[in-house]
Formats: structure tokens, C-alpha cells, sequence
């Protein structure tokens, strides 16, 4: 018996491990240095603003059963440039590229998914910034 609890432990161990390890099943991870950013997200909804901002912000927005869907956003950037990406089925696609004192107001319709991902990505010190999207049924 003494012979085997040192194996058993071992086991125990490296199952632990296994499963203490796990691999995220997202495929965007967000990864960024700001300034005075605020942040609100649910199912529906997500918005960021922010006074300097430099990285990679995801976010991961669910629609309702329909068959008319829309994402809704407004982007405000003063200084720096950034692009705006969306993936409704494992492809990422450009949403607008935004420069220096660009603002939008548009929707993205006749979506057909469940779900979608929105990458925020600035490659350079983006200031004075609001974005904010939003699913919806039509």
C-alpha cells in the first residue's frame, strides 16, 4: 500500500494539471495599454471611451432570433487611427478604418448570425476616443 501512494499522488497531480491548464476556446484576445478608458458590456452592448489608447480590445456581442439583425455603432476618434474589425463566422473582416478626427454613425445589416466578435485595433497611441456598438433585431 505504502508503494502506491507515491504514484497515486503523481497521478493525482498530473491530472490536476491537465485541467488546472486549460486552453481558452476564444480565438481574439485583448491586449492593451490605456489611459482614463471606461467600459461597459453586456450580451447586447458594448462601449469603450477613453483618453489614450494603444492595443487590442475585444469584444464578443450575441444577437436574438430573427432573421433581420444589425449591428448599430458610433465611433469618435480625435488623435491617432485605428481599425475597426468584426467576425461573424471565423473570418475577420474590416468594419471602417478610423483617422485623426473621424466620426461615424452606421449600422452593419442583414446579419445572419448568433453571435459576432468586435476587434478594436490601434497600432498607435489613439487619443480622445468613443466607441460604442450595439446589436439589434429589425
Amino acid at each position: 500500500m505504502k508503494k502506491n501512494i507515491p504514484i497515486i499522488s503523481a497521478a493525482v497531480l498530473l491530472i490536476c494539471c491537465l485541467f488546472l491548464s486549460g486552453c481558452s476556446s476564444e480565438p481574439y484576445t485583448s491586449s492593451y495599454n490605456a489611459k482614463g478608458l471606461t467600459q461597459s458590456h453586456d450580451d447586447h452592448s458594448a462601449t469603450m471611451s477613453f483618453s489614450e489608447f494603444q492595443g487590442i480590445k475585444v469584444f464578443k456581442l450575441k444577437f436574438e432570433d430573427s432573421f433581420s439583425k444589425s449591428l448599430l455603432y458610433k465611433l469618435k476618434l480625435e488623435t491617432g487611427s485605428a481599425t475597426i474589425y468584426y467576425d461573424t463566422d471565423g473570418t475577420k473582416k474590416e468594419l471602417v478604418s478610423l483617422k485623426a478626427g473621424s466620426v461615424f454613425d452606421e449600422k452593419l445589416s442583414d446579419l445572419t448570425c448568433s453571435s459576432m466578435y468586435i476587434i478594436v485595433e490601434a497600432n498607435e497611441r489613439c487619443m480622445n476616443g468613443k466607441f460604442s456598438f450595439e446589436t439589434k433585431v429589425l
